[in-house]
């Protein structure tokens, strides 16, 4: 009975670690996801003053501009990262490779679906940016892309990436 328990403590614990690393990846890009969609609605929907139509977005970009600073200067290397695998970058190989490799498909399958939720949220901005009707709403909506890409296509900080990974794989 002991030995069934134990079996299954370490199975729970090895599904459990992937989708951590998955939801650290999610859950900032659908939060921006969303407050941003809810800023252009309220812009849309609310036709204020031309002073309070300029002050919420720019409060909004201050905390979305923040947001993304901290936590993708930080961590955005992790969504081209499977890219980076792909192409073989030998030296973030060597790191995955050798602290964690048996957990190295569980570790690149998350990184693929983290990296597969940012595509899908810089798509579903790009319509977003299409589809508003105001100069405001197109503003926010096109520097919040501006600042997911700056912030992740040329971070190489990989070491915050497989110190990430290595805090999740203890």
């Amino acid at each position: 009975m002991r030995r069934l328990i134990i079996t299954f403590k370490s199975m729970i614990i090895d599904i459990i670690r992937p989708v951590l690393l998955f939801l650290v990846m999610f859950l900032p890009l659908i939060f921006i996801l969303v407050i941003t969609e809810l800023s252009v609605k309220f812009v849309f929907v609310f036709d204020l003053s031309p002073d309070i139509d300029l002050i919420y977005p720019s409060l909004f970009l201050f905390a979305v501009g923040t947001f993304i600073h901290y936590f993708f200067g930080r961590y955005g290397s992790a969504y081209k990262l499977p890219f980076v695998l792909i192409i073989r970058d030998d030296a973030i190989q060597q790191l995955l490779d050798k602290h964690h490799e048996k957990a190295l498909p569980d570790i690149q399958m998350a990184l693929i679906a983290g990296s597969a939720i940012y595509i899908v949220v810089i798509t579903n901005l790009l319509t977003e940016l299409i589809n508003s009707h105001s100069v405001v709403s197109k503003t926010v909506v096109g520097i919040v892309i501006t600042l997911l890409l700056i912030y992740v296509l040329p971070n190489k900080k990989y070491e915050n990436v497989i110190s990430l990974i290595k805090k999740i794989w203890r």
